[in-house]
């Protein structure tokens, strides 16, 4: 399970809900793989990504989606009600 500041460590395959907290959410993926985050339903307002590239956050102009995170990126969900969030191991 993976909120704002306790983050999945698994190796597994196996998908897992990450429970909404706080808005804004940060999803940090800090499995040794790629891993994608399945954002629906909620009242989601804004979805931005930090990658190890990156030195701030990016738009991704969508409030919905599937957002692939390789190794110490994140996904930063911004909302007023609690959207379902799952990670799914690559």
């Amino acid at each position: 399970m993976a909120n704002a500041h306790a983050h999945p460590q698994s190796t597994d395959t196996v998908s897992s809900s990450i429970s909404a907290t706080t808005s804004p959410q940060v999803i940090t993926n800090t499995l040794l793989t790629n891993a994608q985050v399945i954002v629906t339903g909620g009242t989601v307002s804004a979805i931005d990504l930090w990658t190890r590239a990156s030195t701030t956050y990016v738009s991704t102009g969508l409030t919905v989606g599937v957002f692939l995170l390789g190794p110490a990126d994140k996904l930063k969900v911004t909302y007023s009600s609690n959207p379902t969030m799952t990670l799914l191991p690559m």
